[in-house]
C-alpha cells in the first residue's frame, strides 16, 4: 500500500506490506499509518513475520491474512511467540490457521490468519509416534519424532507409572 497517496491516513482499509519474494500482509481492519515506520518494526522474510505494534500505532495489533512466500517446510505448522522472548509455541487454531498452502514454482506459498501481531513461523509439523503404543512393565518404548532442522530438537516426556505414580518426570532425551 503506497502510505504516502493514501486519502485517510489514520483510517486506511485494506492495508498491505509487502517483501518482494518473502510475502505479504493484509490488514483485515483499517489501520492507522500515521506517523508509523514499517520498515523498523516489521520484519517479513524467510518463514518468518513480525510487527512490531507496542513500537506502532495500536490499531496495527489487529487482523490480518499473511502469506509467506517460498516456504522450505513439507508440513507447515504456524508458531507464535507471545511473550516476544524468542520462546515459540504451536499457534492455537483460536488464534492462528492455515488457510491455504498452495505450490508456486518450487515452493510452497502459506497463507494464514492471525487474530493479533506477535513474532510467527512456519516451522514443520512434528509428530510422535510410541512404539509399541502400550508399552507393557519392563518393556522397552520406542519414540520416534519427526522433526526438521527448524522444528523441535529435543523431546521432553514423563513416565507414569499404571497406578498414577510418576516414575520419570521431565526426562528430556535428544
Amino acid at each position: 500500500t503506497n502510505f504516502n497517496g493514501a486519502a485517510n491516513i489514520t483510517g486506511v482499509r485494506n492495508a498491505i506490506l509487502e517483501v518482494l519474494n518473502n510475502g505479504r500482509i493484509t490488514f483485515l481492519n483499517n489501520i492507522n499509518a500515521s506517523g508509523v515506520d514499517f520498515d523498523s518494526h516489521t520484519n517479513i522474510s524467510n518463514n518468518f513475520v513480525r510487527v512490531n505494534t507496542s513500537a506502532m500505532n495500536p490499531t496495527l495489533n489487529t487482523s490480518a491474512n499473511i502469506t509467506l512466500y517460498n516456504v522450505t517446510v513439507d508440513n507447515p505448522a504456524i508458531y507464535v511467540d507471545p511473550e516476544e522472548d524468542g520462546t515459540y509455541t504451536r499457534c492455537p487454531a483460536s488464534k492462528c490457521f492455515i488457510i491455504a498452502n498452495i505450490q508456486s514454482g518450487d515452493l510452497p506459498n502459506v497463507t494464514f490468519n492471525v487474530t493479533g501481531f506477535s513474532s510467527y513461523k512456519i516451522l514443520n509439523e512434528s509428530n510422535i509416534s510410541i512404539i509399541p503404543l502400550y508399552p507393557m512393565k519392563d518393556q522397552n518404548a520406542t519414540f520416534l519424532v519427526n522433526t526438521s532442522p527448524d522444528g523441535i530438537m529435543s523431546v521432553n516426556f514423563t513416565v507414569i507409572s499404571p497406578a498414577g505414580v510418576k516414575v520419570l518426570n521431565n526426562v528430556s532425551g535428544s
